[in-house]
């Protein structure tokens, strides 16, 4: 419980005492965050969704809280995932900033349980769920083409849609666009001579054979 009067006074102290309001900023800073999370208790928080489809990464995200309702990253959070066949797969989170996060891939489809625990300060924490992995498709949920669609995204880009029976007309179309030009790219690149050591070695060899030949047969 904070009481106190004449509040704006502790601001200009602490500026006055440390040429800053750092610390006045840092306390009530803190008060207000309690007071914004006093609702919520101080340990191991997992949010892992309920939902997910096969072609989805299943991604799980957890934090620690200490008494302070400050996040901290001590301690070692391990995960046993159980399938609806009753096989387990265990891990543990990795840190990412203030916080844990976790990725357990794709999965099959099923009902999966789900148990977190973690040890801080002689005590145990556990969170526990469910959540389902369902075999959608999201390719396979309309299988017919969209000609409505096409055709905006067509005029929207300066382009046209044509159906296969009328390639013709699309290709003649093609071919008046002066917009549509091949492109060539040219790069260049510099590398030292005497990164090539080898053509050192050549070089000298051949200089040096040169010279011999000459002293040999008395060009000198």
């Amino acid at each position: 419980m904070l009481y106190g009067e004449g509040i704006w006074r502790w601001r200009i102290n602490d500026y006055l005492r440390n040429s800053n309001q750092d610390a006045f900023n840092e306390l009530f800073g803190k008060i207000a965050s309690y007071l914004l999370v006093r609702k919520q208790e101080a340990g191991l928080r997992i949010e892992f969704p309920k939902r997910f489809t096969i072609e989805e990464e299943v991604f799980v995200n957890a934090s620690f809280y200490n008494s302070s309702l400050k996040p901290i990253i001590t301690p070692k959070i391990s995960i046993e995932v159980t399938d609806q066949k009753g096989k387990k797969y265990k891990s543990q989170f990795g840190v990412l900033g203030t916080s844990y996060k976790l990725a357990l891939g794709k999965l099959k489809c099923g009902i999966y349980s789900w148990i977190a625990n973690t040890n801080f300060d002689g005590k145990s924490y556990s969170k526990k769920g469910t959540f389902i992995v369902e075999d959608i498709q999201i390719e396979k949920t309309e299988s017919n083409a969209n000609q409505g669609v096409m055709k905006q995204l067509a005029e929207q880009s300066n382009g046209g849609s044509y159906l296969l029976n009328n390639y013709e007309k699309a290709i003649e179309d093609i071919l008046k666009r002066k917009d549509i030009t091949t492109i060539s790219y040219a790069e260049k690149t510099f590398n030292d001579l005497i990164e090539y050591s080898w053509i050192f070695a050549i070089l000298f060899i051949l200089l040096s054979t040169e010279w011999f030949l000459r002293r040999w047969f008395g060009s000198y």
